[in-house]
């Protein structure tokens, strides 16, 4: 029992720094990322319910009571635990309309666990639950597997909408999302193996405690990366919603056929906005686009998809690539950092892979393989003329 309650103890301490950790790390943001702050008390809350767990059961010592009520304590305090972290997760990916569905959801499926659990508890007055404790388990294993499900839905949705949307840098959003929702399954699969016995616990639980310190890590990682983009979603479905609402069914037709002048008259504003330099802000989306032009969201949408063949990323990607190109043979002597900040890249690394993609090669090989072609036609040409 010294061996349980020592774990006990290091998991109270860590847990605690955790929770200093996220609240902290608040004040060293660059900017305030409204979605973010909110998964960021999301995670905090959740952090504190799990300190609050361990020191419950060093206080009362629980687990030392027997493995079915230390058992009964995980599965009461690690329900609104996952409950907290799959809303900080969800909330980053999708609307707030939908982290306030999932965490309904989530309350009403925590909601069964303790009525369960209370009821069981006022009839029969002990904390030996028998197999009542079984079918809170049960519960327990199902309400975890739909909060795994839901963080994995979102972020599929959530990918597809940037890559729709914006324009900017995705791989710092990719490495946190694939990282935690990766760390998250882990931890949760052994959490459900650890509460079962002590002697489980001792070998999964330090594991999943790891885990769950690299997932905040990569949270607050997160936090000095992320860019101010959470009205990106809202917008989307608010603009959607208005796109249908304001159109008749022959209004709505005509809107399909989308006739030459009109997109002419789009091609037009899309030229003058290149033109003005407006691709160089590198926060750009194509909501922020369709205001700016005074255009429809869902006819910049057709127009992208129908008459360029290809999505407003890789439209704006394609002119931001091109004026690079332009830049580094005009001007040679600006270093690579300079000219992705001027062309709207959100950085250098960005502009690296936009490179490799296009050409197979860095900024900087592009560069002198277009200095010898250059050299080779300027040779050519003296000896024609000689």
């Amino acid at each position: 029992m010294d061996n349980l309650y020592l774990l006990q103890f290091c998991c109270l301490t860590v847990t605690i720094c955790l929770a200093l950790l996220v609240a902290l790390s608040r004040l060293y943001v660059k900017w305030v990322n409204k979605k973010y702050e909110q998964s960021r008390m999301f995670l905090l809350m959740a952090i504190v319910c799990l300190a609050v767990h361990y020191f419950f059961q060093m206080r009362f010592g629980l687990r030392e009571a027997g493995d079915d009520v230390g058992m009964l304590a995980n599965i009461i305090f690690y329900s609104p635990a996952a409950l907290l972290i799959t809303c900080a997760i969800i909330n980053i990916e999708c609307s707030f309309r939908s982290t306030k569905r999932y965490f309904i959801g989530g309350t009403v499926g925590c909601g069964i666990i303790y009525v369960g659990a209370g009821m069981w508890y006022f009839f029969n007055r002990t904390m030996h639950f028998g197999e009542m404790l079984y079918f809170l388990y049960v519960m327990f294993i199902v309400s975890i597997g739909l909060f795994m499900v839901s963080c994995l839905r979102e972020i599929r949705h959530r990918r597809r909408v940037l890559v729709r949307e914006t324009a900017g840098d995705l791989m710092p959003y990719v490495r946190y999302t694939y990282a935690s929702i990766l760390l998250i399954v882990a931890c949760a699969s052994l959490v459900l193996f650890s509460i079962l016995s002590s002697g489980l616990l001792m070998i999964f639980g330090v594991v999943a405690l790891l885990m769950l310190f690299v997932f905040v890590l990569s949270f607050v990682a997160l936090g000095f990366n992320i860019m101010p983009m959470e009205e990106v979603i809202d917008e989307c479905v608010k603009e959607t919603a208005a796109d249908i609402s304001t159109m008749g069914d022959e209004e709505r037709e005509e809107k399909m056929v989308r006739s030459g002048e009109h997109i002419a008259h789009i091609e037009r504003m899309l030229s003058q906005w290149v033109d003005a330099g407006g691709f160089r802000d590198p926060s750009v989306t194509l909501s922020s686009l369709s205001h700016q032009l005074h255009l429809m969201r869902s006819d910049l949408t057709f127009y992208f998809e129908q008459h360029q063949q290809r999505t407003f990323r890789v439209w704006l990607s394609d002119i931001r690539f091109q004026e690079v190109k332009r830049m580094m043979l005009q001007f040679p002597d600006y270093n690579n950092d300079a000219i992705s900040l001027e062309c709207g890249f959100s950085s250098r690394a960005h502009l690296y892979r936009i490179f490799k993609q296009k050409t197979g090669m860095t900024p900087g090989e592009w560069k002198v393989c277009e200095g010898m072609k250059e050299g080779g036609k300027l040779a050519v040409t003296k000896e024609r003329d000689t």
